[in-house]
């Protein structure tokens, strides 16, 4: 075999190794492309799915307080309008009050539960919401204020609540309606059920912040270039929670960075 033909083989040889090695590596970066592809719109679908379950639970921890929050107000109301009516020489319109110690209790219950899964789903799935701290313990610590509050009133409207008792088999139960209580008692009662819907309307307000924060958080993949617009109240005194980055997260004096 002549010089030439030894080179024109190993060129050839060469080339095809070359060319090998280039198959290869584009297979391999194709693989990678399409785990990475893969592995992306995983993160998206599982995204989807957490903004649907802390959605539902914001829903529903939203109406649970709305039903009681208005219980609290329109029965302290309903005892107002009573003794109203009863000072102008009227009648005691005792069916104005429905509300039961028990039923009171059922439906805090209800709101403070629903409360609490919210902040269960961010303690469950923290690694899909940093910087999401401030969120969990305002709602914590408005959870405990709202329990507070909701023993003082409760305490102070038991002597007034519709109370159901067991009656005879044939009358099935039967409701006894305490008189109303007086001007000064309602006073009280009105300052209580006032302290208690502020608690109820922070919660409110900070599960809106939640809910515009986690659209523009998990669904930012999903839809680019759009984002949930943020709560902006007038009175710069009501606080408006955002996602934090950085040391400070505490969110009370400094604003927060979204995500």
């Amino acid at each position: 075999m002549t010089d030439a033909a030894t080179i024109q083989t190993t060129i050839q040889v060469v080339g095809l190794v070359i060319g090998v090695v280039v198959v290869m590596w584009q297979l391999s970066r194709q693989h990678g492309n399409a785990i990475a592809e893969q592995r992306d719109q995983a993160r998206e679908q599982l995204r989807l799915e957490i903004h649907k379950d802390i959605a539902a639970k914001i829903i529903r921890a939203d109406s649970a307080l709305t039903v009681f929050g208005t219980t609290a107000w329109s029965t302290v109301g309903m005892l107002d309008v009573r003794r109203k009516s009863l000072n102008e020489g009227g009648r005691d319109i005792q069916s104005l009050t429905s509300t039961t110690s028990e039923r009171f209790t059922r439906q805090y219950a209800a709101a403070s539960g629903a409360t609490l899964e919210v902040i269960w789903i961010l303690e469950s799935y923290e690694i899909a919401f940093p910087g999401f701290e401030t969120f969990r313990t305002r709602l914590v610590e408005k959870s405990a204020e709202l329990s507070t509050k909701f023993g003082n009133l409760h305490s102070a409207l038991l002597g007034y609540l519709a109370m159901t008792l067991p009656g005879h088999e044939r009358q099935g139960t039967m409701t006894i309606v305490p008189p109303p209580p007086d001007t000064a008692k309602l006073d009280e009662l009105r300052t209580l059920s006032d302290s208690l819907r502020e608690v109820e309307f922070d919660i409110h307000m900070y599960l809106s912040d939640l809910r515009v924060a986690a659209q523009n958080h998990l669904l930012a993949g999903i839809f680019p270039g759009y984002r949930a617009k943020e709560r902006r109240p007038d009175d710069p005194r009501f606080e408006v929670l955002r996602p934090m980055l950085g040391p400070s997260r505490s969110g009370r004096s400094s604003r927060s960075t979204p995500v």
